[in-house]
């Protein structure tokens, strides 16, 4: 409930952040340290108790390797059927050939940040607005995203988003789909 209240991006960019752990094997587990370093890095302070109780649950092996998807899965689920599918289709409609890769400058070209409050009280350039959207799915932003990478941040962000309707409409004028 803590990290919920911290919001979206927060939750939406841990999986950027649990890679970036030294302890990430490649294999979406970290060790039990960096674990819950990176959540007191997000704010979320867990007293030991709590910290041994989500180890147990997450590790289900006890090799003290915590795997971060099942965290994440059990912290937010998965999107439903109709937030999934919009997922999907605006995904869809950068990686063309079905790759599970995205092509980042095909995004910038449909990108939408009209009504965000940091550029339209001219804080900050579309490209800056872009940059900084690339940057919620990698710590190095690169010029494509994958499929995993686009799911893990939209999951994340829907929780934050009661109306379904409104999920939807958001995502699709994010990239002038409407």
């Amino acid at each position: 409930q803590r990290l919920l209240e911290k919001g979206a991006n927060t939750i939406a960019t841990l999986p950027r952040n649990f890679k970036s752990l030294p302890s990430f094997d490649g294999t979406n587990r970290v060790n039990g340290t960096d674990f819950f370093n990176c959540l007191s890095a997000c704010g979320l302070h867990i007293i030991k108790e709590d910290a041994s109780l989500i180890s147990r649950f997450i590790d289900k092996d006890g090799s003290n390797m915590l795997n971060f998807e099942e965290f994440l899965f059990a912290l937010r689920g998965r999107p439903n059927e109709e937030r999934q599918s919009i997922i999907d289709y605006v995904y869809s409609i950068f990686d063309k050939e079905h790759t599970g890769v995205a092509d980042a400058n095909e995004m910038k070209k449909v990108f939408n940040c009209q009504k965000h409050p940091k550029f339209t009280m001219g804080k900050l350039t579309e490209s800056q607005m872009f940059y900084l959207y690339l940057k919620n799915f990698n710590h190095q932003v690169k010029n494509n995203v994958t499929k995993k990478e686009w799911d893990d941040y939209y999951a994340g962000l829907s929780l934050a988003i009661d109306n379904d309707s409104h999920f939807c409409s958001l995502l699709k004028n994010q990239f002038k789909l409407e």
